[in-house]
């Protein structure tokens, strides 16, 4: 906050206008339309709040979900549950750790509840299935003396 603070300072503005100002234009550069409950402004301000109290992870979590949302051409504040499955199964099957998907789906969370949306997706439970699924999985593999993972 205190970076907010002098950032704000030395632009001569008021720590909300500057986020306000630093997350409209990366809203509007995403082409992120609102959820039916925000404003873009309050949206962006949500987005902007999430990221000033998470750590640095959520937010490229939902920078990287963001991105694959925007190679498919879908909103990602509007994904569904199907979206965000086809998203959690390709980081899976590409070799992400079940553990690392989970951070990444808890960091989507918190941009969701941010913004108020009520159908949140990362609720659905066919989502946790898989993600508890992946889980057992990885933890039954054997380890090597290193404690590597032998399927590495």
């Amino acid at each position: 906050m205190a970076q907010l603070r002098a950032a704000a300072a030395e632009r001569g503005t008021t720590v909300p206008a500057l986020l306000r100002q630093l997350v409209t234009a990366g809203v509007a550069a995403l082409g992120v339309e609102p959820p039916l409950s925000r404003s873009p402004e309050e949206l962006a301000a949500a987005i902007q709040e999430v990221a000033a109290t998470q750590s640095r992870g959520y937010q490229a979590d939902w920078r990287a979900f963001a991105g694959w949302c925007a190679d498919r051409q879908l909103d990602p504040v509007r994904a569904g549950a199907d979206d965000l499955l086809r998203y959690v199964s390709e980081l899976l099957d590409g070799g992400a750790s079940p553990l690392t998907v989970h951070r990444r789906v808890t960091g989507i969370a918190s941009i969701y509840r941010a913004a108020g949306r009520v159908d949140d997706p990362t609720r659905d439970p066919e989502l946790r299935r898989v993600l508890t699924e992946a889980r057992r999985r990885h933890e039954r593999q054997p380890r090597a003396a290193d404690g590597r993972s032998e399927a590495a």
